[in-house]
């Protein structure tokens, strides 16, 4: 570099780097510097491409249960709606028919029992919207 000055200019547009040793190490110590950045802004695109993935994924699930939930709760009014006229169109004669058969015969207690009715409200989760 003393005998001749252009000689770094010659070298970078060969594509050549002149090195030391210490300089060497330097460079090789940049290089690997710059994989990491680029190895870290790859897995910071990766994360940013599942997340948004997951979001999707989590809209959707969240859509299927709101529907699920209508669902239920539209099968649990015509259940209890069904059973309502079943009690007080159907089993008020039967337990009518039954206590006149027990007049009867003694022995023979047949009790139509009540069927339950279903609670149509959700449960409640604490954090989460309820939907209409």
């Amino acid at each position: 570099l003393v005998a001749d000055p252009t000689l770094l200019d010659y070298a970078a547009q060969n594509e050549i780097i002149i090195a030391t040793p210490i300089t060497l190490v330097a460079l090789l110590k940049a290089i690997a510097f710059g994989f990491r950045q680029e190895a870290i802004a790859s897995n910071i695109e990766d994360v940013r491409r599942l997340s948004q993935q997951l979001i999707e994924r989590v809209e959707k699930v969240s859509s299927h249960f709101e529907k699920l939930g209508k669902s239920l709760k539209s099968a649990t009014e015509a259940y209890n709606q069904t059973l309502s006229s079943l009690d007080s169109r159907v089993l008020v004669t039967a337990r009518k028919i039954a206590q006149i058969k027990s007049m009867a015969n003694e022995t023979d207690e047949t009790v139509i029992k009540p069927l339950p009715v279903l609670d149509t409200v959700p449960r409640e989760i604490p954090g989460m919207e309820r939907g209409t």
